[in-house]
C-alpha cells in the first residue's frame, strides 16, 4: 500500500531533516502493521541505521553493498525495531507507563488504533481527518526532542502527517525519551 501524505506538515520539503527521518520511519511502521485491527500498542525502538551497521557489520551483507553504503552515509536514517516484551494495553499512555525499552536507543515509536471517541479526546479539533471508523496512528519522538505523527483512516491510503496531531501522546513519548517535561 502506498501512502499519500497530506496535512499542514505533509510535504517532505517543508520538514527539517529530523522530522523527515521520523516521517519516513512512521510511514514504514504503518506499512509494517497493515493488519485489520491492533489489539495492543506496538512499540518500536528507533536506532540510527549508520550506527547499527557499524555495530553489526553482518547486516551490510544482508542489505547489499549499495543499500548498506547509502545507509552508512546517512546520519539521520532510522531503523525501527519492534519491541517484544510490551504491555498488552491498547491505550498508548498507559502502555507507555509500563514499558521498558533497551538502553542506547535514539527514539521510540508507537503504533495503535484510535476509535472515534479516542480521536475526540486526544486530538485537537480539525487536526485529524474526519469520518467514521477507526484510525491507525504512528507517533514517535527522538532523544533530541524531535517528534512527529502519522495517521491513516481505516480503509484509506492517504496519511496525515504532523508534529502535533496527537499532542498528549507525542508529549508523553517525548518526555519518556528525553527525560524532559
Amino acid at each position: 500500500m502506498s501512502e499519500t501524505p497530506r496535512g499542514a506538515d505533509a510535504p517532505h520539503d517543508d520538514l527539517d531533516p529530523a522530522q523527515a527521518a521520523l516521517a519516513g520511519v512512521l510511514l514504514e511502521v504503518l506499512r509494517h502493521l497493515e493488519e485489520p485491527a491492533l489489539e495492543r500498542v506496538h512499540w518500536f525502538a528507533l536506532l540510527r541505521s549508520a550506527q547499527l551497521l557499524a555495530e553489526q557489520p553482518g547486516l551490510a551483507a544482508l542489505l547489499g553493498d549499495d543499500v548498506a553504503l547509502s545507509l552508512a552515509q546517512d546520519s539521520r536514517h532510522l531503523t525501527p525495531v519492534e519491541l517484544d516484551d510490551v504491555p498488552s494495553d491498547s491505550d498508548p499512555l498507559s502502555s507507555l507507563s509500563a514499558l521498558a525499552w533497551p538502553e542506547g536507543i535514539t527514539g521510540l515509536a508507537a503504533c495503535f488504533d484510535l476509535s472515534a471517541a479516542q480521536r475526540e479526546e486526544r486530538a485537537p479539533e480539525d487536526s485529524l481527518p474526519t469520518g467514521a471508523g477507526s484510525m491507525r496512528a504512528a507517533v514517535a519522538a527522538l532523544e533530541d526532542g524531535t517528534m512527529f505523527c502519522a495517521v491513516r483512516r481505516e480503509g484509506h491510503k492517504e496519511v496525515t502527517l504532523g508534529a502535533q496531531l496527537l499532542p498528549d501522546v507525542v508529549a508523553a513519548i517525548r518526555e519518556a525519551v528525553t527525560g524532559e517535561e
